[in-house]
């Protein structure tokens, strides 16, 4: 896979992606351009090779707008000769495609149902719409949306210094390099309960904020589990059996299940189980619920049978 935006050349040259420490200091190079469209261009490139490059993308091709192929936009009703607010689309590595729009705002301000509605209303022949976008707060109305999701503000926060280096080496030469993440010590903490609570018994739930690395804990798990080293979940599914659930506050459960003989993931147990908790540690990290109190928390499922 290749970069394929017009002005990837332009930006590389002028340096704005290199030497990137944080995602503030490229927003703050983005914001001190001259005009709204090297802006929205500069943040296209970006979004671009953020997708690339980042594993959680499951991309396998991406297109920006102009380089989508006919036969492509036919499909998915995008020839149309009007500005439908699609700044691109994506393969994944199952076959869907993705339609994506990028929005970048200086000081972040929260983004308007009218500034997304175009967007929404005219790509209903994707399997998903992504927006891309520095700002952090979207309308009421963007709650209750199917087949969405946004990659926020806060999430290019936590983008490294090797996830900048990566997404330099692709924008100059195609070529991602996979560097494989290091666990924080929240995670190793939550996974040493993990592997204490699976010594014991064959399930176990997990309780993490978002933000937090649940996907990667998840990952690491079943790593030391099986003793099969991989680079997303999707690696090692058929190995070790997980759900996943979202809570009304936000947090995320992680049902784990240390058997490779079950077809299915673990349901919740009879009312007969007990169940213990761990606390492991608080994470104040998150912006919202403001009020909330974040918990790393172990639960491990006791069946009485």
């Amino acid at each position: 896979m290749k970069p394929k935006h017009a002005y990837t050349a332009v930006f590389l040259k002028c340096g704005l992606i290199d030497g990137l420490e944080s995602f503030s200091a490229f927003e703050s190079k983005v914001a001190s351009l001259e005009t709204n469209k090297e802006r929205g261009d500069a943040f296209e490139v970006f979004a671009e090779a953020y997708l690339a490059t980042q594993k959680i993308a499951m991309a396998r091709e991406v297109w920006p707008f102009e380089a989508i192929p006919l036969d492509r936009r036919r499909q998915l009703s995008l020839d149309t000769g009007r500005d439908m607010g699609v700044d691109g689309i994506y393969e994944t590595t199952d076959g869907e495609l993705r339609a994506y729009q990028v929005k970048f705002r200086s000081r972040r301000p929260a983004l308007t149902w009218e500034e997304l509605s175009t967007f929404m209303g005219l790509t209903d022949q994707v399997a998903q719409r992504v927006l891309f976008t520095n700002c952090d707060t979207l309308p009421v109305l963007m709650q209750d949306r199917s087949g969405f999701v946004a990659i926020r503000g806060g999430d290019l926060d936590r983008l490294t210094a090797d996830d900048f280096a990566a997404m330099r080496e692709w924008l100059s030469s195609g070529r991602v390099e996979v560097h494989r993440k290091q666990l924080m010590p929240h995670q190793e903490e939550a996974l040493d309960h993990i592997a204490a609570g699976l010594a014991a018994q064959d399930r176990a739930t997990v309780v993490m904020a978002c933000g937090t690395g649940k996907s990667l804990v998840s990952l690491w798990a079943a790593e030391r589990q099986t003793g099969h080293a991989s680079q997303t979940p999707l690696d090692w599914y058929p190995r070790w059996r997980w759900c996943a659930s979202y809570c009304t506050n936000g947090c995320a459960r992680l049902h784990g299940r240390n058997s490779a003989s079950s077809a299915s993931a673990p349901t919740r147990p009879s009312s007969r189980a007990s169940t213990r908790w761990w606390c492991i540690r608080p994470i104040s990290t998150s912006p919202s619920p403001p009020t909330a109190l974040w918990c790393v928390i172990l639960g491990l499922w006791v069946a009485n049978e």
